[in-house]
């Protein structure tokens, strides 16, 4: 799992490189040559909205990354968009900022302010059209990222502003910008939905060590999330009835403490979860944590059948 983080970091130098340095342009539709564009979903359809009409090259490249999503999640976030690399790689500074606002924020820190970039989405799209101009491009900080640098040097102009304005949310969360406002994150999040990959955790295996929850920039809990789907599924919650442990998957345990018709039941349904597709970016922080995944040892208690812990 470490190797795939590693991998994850090199992509993210590679097309910050690519989309920052090399092929410098308004990131919502970069010109490649005879009628080829490089265009974001979100870009393809503010210039769809805005133009009134459908430009062949746009709607491919844009459709490009829906596709991408739905057959891999939301990579782009996790492992493609420039802007999101910035905020990782300034992660250490910004954290130490973090820990001076800590508890000031609460209200806009909330699970459900996820929310609010799904309106920032339809509002982009409802501007594009009243204006005939795509125009969340303007202040997007990722086309901003593509167009400040490159080649030819530093294009410093009034929307970079844009960049610091936006990485000084850092300061209340990690990954705000991505979690509760961008509107590329949202049209991907709905594609991501329907992926066929998903990031799996052994929540049948849990240790119980949080590690997967303190990993996850995304804030997806994907330990209590994981194991409250378990327990929501009738095959499960039926094992753990009959079992006579009811409360099996509320304490952490090994496998073998559970009776072995609760377990395949667990088992089977621990196959088909994964970590919620529509905020997840792949990153697989979370697996790299996992120390079932690692094969780290933790201590934790085992429990036998009558419910009593047994050792440590």
């Amino acid at each position: 799992m470490k190797n795939m983080v590693m991998a994850r970091t090199i992509s993210q130098i590679v097309f910050f490189l690519l989309l920052a340095v090399v092929l410098v342009g308004a990131f919502c539709s970069v010109s490649l040559g005879a009628g080829a564009y490089l265009t974001c979903s979100l870009g393809m359809l503010q210039l769809t909205v805005s133009s009134r009409e459908l430009i062949g090259g746009v709607i491919l490249s844009g459709l490009l990354l829906l596709v991408l999503t739905i057959a891999m999640g939301r990579v782009f976030c996790g492992w493609i968009c420039p802007f999101g690399a910035l905020l990782d790689w300034l992660q250490k500074p910004l954290a130490k900022l973090r820990a001076l606002t800590a508890g000031r924020f609460s209200w806009l820190t909330r699970a459900d302010n996820r929310g609010i970039k799904y309106g920032v989405l339809a509002g982009s799209l409802v501007a594009a059209g009243l204006v005939k101009y795509p125009a969340f491009c303007a202040v997007c900080p990722v086309g901003t990222v593509c167009r400040t640098a490159g080649l030819q040097g530093l294009n410093i102009g009034a929307e970079t502003a844009v960049l610091p304005l936006i990485a000084s949310m850092e300061t209340v969360q990690k990954r705000f910008w991505c979690k509760a406002l961008c509107p590329i994150g949202a049209l991907l999040g709905l594609a991501s939905r329907f992926s066929l990959f998903k990031i799996r955790l052994p929540w049948n295996n849990c240790a119980g060590c949080n590690r997967c929850e303190q990993a996850c920039s995304m804030d997806n809990s994907p330990r209590y999330a994981g194991i409250t789907a378990l327990k929501n599924n009738s095959t499960v919650l039926k094992a753990l009835i009959e079992s006579g442990m009811p409360d099996a998957l509320d304490r952490p345990a090994r496998p073998e403490a559970m009776p072995e018709a609760l377990r395949r039941a667990v088992d089977a349904a621990n196959k088909k979860l994964g970590v919620n597709p529509a905020e997840c970016t792949r990153c697989f922080a979370c697996a790299a944590a996992c120390p079932v995944l690692i094969n780290t040892r933790v201590k934790h208690p085992t429990f036998h059948q009558d419910g009593k812990q047994q050792a440590v």
